[in-house]
């Protein structure tokens, strides 16, 4: 074959519609263009790269633009690899502190040579950066991104990243294809809204095979062209078997002129063909396609074994590769690898490394593979020779890497820093490299050894759990997911409770719950059953069933005791508290979290230590325990700053917020949630992005920051946890309030009052119903009150232990109901049951007692006359030294002895 690839034809519509794009200066235009494999994407694609000076005449020069980029390389399905791509591509000065801040997290991944204190850079400042340097690229230059095979990526996190960062672009234009062109358009346009971009012009271009005019002139310019001209009826025969689809029509050629035998091409005429049934016709083009295909093993032997190969190493065929399995001296595999990029059917990527098209490559696997190697055996072999080459490989990144650390450390002792800078980066590129190298051996080694490939599967995954690396994790799921069904019952436990950590960690708590059930099945040894049930309540939890959580974490705790199992019940009881936790039983939670801890003191588990710790500050602090609560968080951020895990530190940050907002520090709460956020947003860490969104956002709203509050609860509403959604709607609706939009906010008190019931939380079933019952008072609808009396006495009826602070403010805006019907006792009795409990419970975020006795003098000068002020300020002031509330909260006296002294002329009608 000699690679002659016929110029390109017939696109001129698509291309004129490119054009028009490319060229709109100062706007955002993303087009999508979809089409079956073997159409043309990648050429037109390709073209659209190689015309790229005409756009930049049109533009006066002012123009930057990418090669095209095959999102099927797995070393671009991680945002950080992504970006470091189009960066360098668009412009390196241009993102210097974008690459400075992505090299900085990879160094934070790397073993020794920064502590978690030492993180400077907070990721979540990374898209900031990349898109701040397309924004100033953009004021002068216009950004051309070429992206291809992008169904390769649509159920992974690369492509919500994708398409987030493409709605946020300026003067701009990307230009997508795939096979799945319509997910990918609503992909982007719900990004396109998210952005709030009106201004975005989303295109959609359906890409067909030639016209038969097309295919011929496509047909003409092969080195069979004039043969065909005097062969019409095989040419005629030729489209008709093709559908005029470009990749056929080019290997059809190719066999034409090498003499090939194609029968279907020659055994009828034209006009028999187009006579043939739909079906019969049907069958023939599938019975071409398989001809044209498998007629690669009609090559020469040694050509037709190397398109074998690199179907068969469909990620990396690189001339080291091709000198490993086959004996090749380096100089002979690159001249075999310069010689196969010729064939138009291969794409040609960096560093010297080719793949078959998309197309070729499913035809080869389908119909060539399983006729020349029906068992696999050959196959497997090629997987077997190629892992020793990728240990090598490994081993030499990891030699490399620990020589450079080296340098680094010595550049950085003299203070060079062009030296440091310079060794940091290349450090960083065999970091990301070995990342790449890992997954694909990895896809080997399951071929060629199932045994061996699940250990390195379990130890890459624990790796990159470790390493708070939990975008990689998805990859090694999906090679591994395949070989799960002939897996031994050992191999089956170790995967699958991977895979269903992986789901919990991913937000896809049906998936998980469904795997764990499944695995309840299967033989268990009671270390493994305590695990699936310890997980299966994570999910029950999620999942917003806490009773049945609670109910699996008691058994799970009885089958560590009965077994023995110190560090499984260490868990399990820390699973227990975290249950009890949910249903605002904070001492049960406390009693669980407690033994935890010790039986953590015990063995010297420090991730369960912080852990605990971490939870107990949090139960403390509700508690109103303030030194206790910050002793606790103090020490809990001590033990998870010695080890290397980020999501433990990112939580305590989280927690330490969380109390700080208790108390109403709030600007020392914001720095502690912008740190953890530092963590949860590097790595989309859903489960924890969902609480520290909604925590930030009411701290936020707390201090009056209504625009930013309303962006944090939006965030999390839109992640959309279950567990969180009547906490979540709760605070949008007091949002909402306190911009003065109460048909806005009673909407979504409404939806957190029904998901607290569905989910069975306590605290925003009392919470909401507080909240709606002030605004029934606020607006005089007083006749509700009937209706209150019955929710609460169904949630009463329901709660082992209430959530007292709620429940005060509710009977308080009860007293405020009764007061307007009239029902003068019952008020009083109403508010003397809530000041009580609001006092039981201590301040929290923005109420307190004295902010509750305050709201209240607001609405008595609104309904109440002066007698009744006085009367109930003598019935509370009694109340507080019968009960002995004058000891614990005497600052409410002075409140009591003015509303005793009530003037008449201060009172409301």
């Amino acid at each position: 074959m000699n690679g002659t690839q016929p110029h390109f034809i017939d696109r001129d519509d698509e291309l004129k519609r490119i054009e028009e794009h490319v060229t709109a200066w100062n706007t955002l235009c993303i087009l999508i263009v979809d089409g079956p494999g073997g159409i043309g994407k990648t050429r037109l694609l390709e073209e659209t790269y190689r015309r790229r000076q005409d756009y930049t005449d049109v533009l006066k020069g002012r123009l930057r633009t990418t090669r095209v980029i095959n999102l099927d390389d797995i070393t671009f399905q991680t945002p950080m690899n992504l970006g470091y791509r189009i960066a360098n591509e668009v412009g390196t000065s241009r993102f210097r502190d974008y690459l400075d801040d992505a090299d900085q997290l990879v160094l934070m991944e790397s073993k020794g040579l920064l502590t978690a204190e030492g993180y400077e850079r907070e990721f979540r400042e990374g898209d900031h950066l990349f898109l701040r340097a397309c924004h100033e690229v953009a004021q002068e230059e216009r950004i051309l991104l070429i992206l291809d095979t992008l169904e390769a990526v649509l159920s992974l996190p690369i492509a919500q990243y994708l398409a987030k960062m493409a709605a946020n672009l300026k003067n701009a234009f990307v230009l997508l294809a795939g096979r799945e062109g319509e997910q990918a358009q609503r992909l982007i346009a719900q990004a396109l809204d998210g952005a709030q971009r009106q201004d975005a012009i989303l295109d959609y271009l359906q890409l067909e095979a030639f016209t038969p005019s097309a295919a011929k002139d496509y047909l003409s310019q092969t080195a069979i062209g004039d043969y065909l001209d005097t062969h019409a009826h095989l040419r005629d025969n030729l489209l008709l078997l093709t559908e005029n689809r470009p990749l056929l029509l080019g290997l059809a050629a190719e066999w034409l002129r090498q003499d090939v035998p194609l029968p279907e091409l020659t055994e009828r005429a034209p006009d028999e063909l187009r006579a043939l049934p739909s079906g019969e016709m049907e069958c023939l083009r599938k019975q071409f396609e398989k001809a044209l295909v498998s007629n690669i093993r009609g090559l020469r032997e040694e050509i037709a074994d190397l398109i074998l190969y690199m179907a068969h190493f469909n990620m990396r065929f690189d001339a080291e590769l091709l000198s490993a399995i086959t004996g090749l001296s380096a100089d002979e595999g690159k001249q075999k690898i310069k010689s196969l990029g010729l064939l138009f059917f291969v794409k040609q990527k960096p560093d010297g490394i080719l793949v078959l098209h998309d197309e070729m490559q499913r035809l080869v696997d389908e119909q060539v593979w399983p006729e020349v190697d029906p068992f696999g055996t050959r196959r497997k072999q090629l997987s077997q020779e190629s892992i020793d080459h990728y240990h090598q490989r490994i081993a030499w990144l990891d030699k490399a890497a620990r020589e450079l650390e080296i340098a680094l450390q010595v550049a950085e002792v003299h203070q060079d820093i062009a030296g440091a800078a310079e060794t940091r980066r290349e450090y960083l590129e065999l970091k990301r490299l070995r990342w790449t190298l890992t997954r694909e051996l990895l896809h080997y080694a399951l071929d060629a050894d199932l045994i061996k490939g699940c250990e390195l599967f379990m130890s890459e995954f624990d790796a990159a759990t470790a390493q708070y690396q939990f975008m990689l994790r998805t990859g090694f799921v999906q090679e591994v997911a395949s070989y799960e069904s002939n897996l031994s019952d050992l191999q089956k436990y170790e995967v699958g409770i991977r895979i269903a950590k992986y789901h919990l960690d991913e937000g896809e708590y049906v998936q998980a719950k469904a795997r764990l059930v499944k695995m309840q099945e299967h033989p268990l040894i009671p270390a493994q059953r305590a695990d699936v049930l310890l997980q299966l309540g994570n999910a029950e939890v999620r999942l917003g069933n806490i009773e049945q959580a609670i109910s699996i974490f008691r058994e799970g705790v009885e089958v560590c005791q009965a077994h023995n199992l110190k560090k499984e019940l260490t868990q399990a009881e820390n699973a227990l508290g975290w249950g009890y936790r949910h249903t605002g039983d904070w001492d049960e939670a406390a009693s669980h979290y407690r033994k935890a801890l010790k039986l953590a003191l015990k063995l010297q588990a420090r991730q369960q230590e912080g852990l605990l710790l971490n939870n107990l500050a949090f139960v403390y602090a509700t508690q109103d325990k303030r030194d206790e609560s910050m002793q606790l968080s103090d020490q809990a951020l001590r033990v998870w700053a010695t080890t290397e895990s980020k999501r433990g530190l990112g939580a305590a940050y989280s927690t330490r917020g969380t109390i700080l907002y208790k108390f109403g520090q709030f600007d020392e709460a914001l720095k502690y949630f912008a740190e953890a956020l530092a963590f949860f947003e590097s790595q989309n860490d859903i489960d924890w992005l969902s609480t520290v969104y909604s925590w930030r956002g009411v701290t936020l709203w707390a201090i009056g920051r209504l625009e930013e509050a309303h962006e944090d609860q939006e965030k999390a509403l839109k992640i959309g946890l279950k567990r969180d959604a009547a906490m979540v709607l709760n605070r949008m609706a007091r949002i909402y309030r306190s911009l003065g939009q109460n048909a806005e906010a009673r909407q979504f008190f409404n939806q957190s009052y029904q998901a607290a019931l569905e989910t069975r939380d306590s605290l925003y079933e009392a919470a909401t119903l507080s909240d709606l019952a002030c605004m029934e008072v606020e607006e005089h609808n007083f006749s509700t009150l009937d209706d209150f009396l019955e929710k609460l006495d169904s949630h009463l009826r329901r709660q082992k232990s209430p959530h007292v602070l709620p429940l005060g403010r509710l009977y308080r805006h009860m007293g405020a109901l009764a007061l307007g019907l009239g029902r003068v006792e019952e008020a009083i009795s109403y508010y003397k049951r809530g000041f009580e409990l609001v006092a039981e419970r201590g301040g929290y975020g923005t109420v307190t007692l004295l902010t509750e006795l305050g709201d209240s003098e607001t609405t008595l000068v609104k309904l109440a006359t002066p007698e009744f002020i006085r009367q109930l300020a003598e019935a509370l002031g009694q109340h507080w030294e019968t009960t002995g509330l004058e000891i614990s909260d005497p600052e409410a006296l002075p409140v009591f002895a003015r509303w005793e002294q009530w003037p008449e002329q201060e009172a409301g009608q």
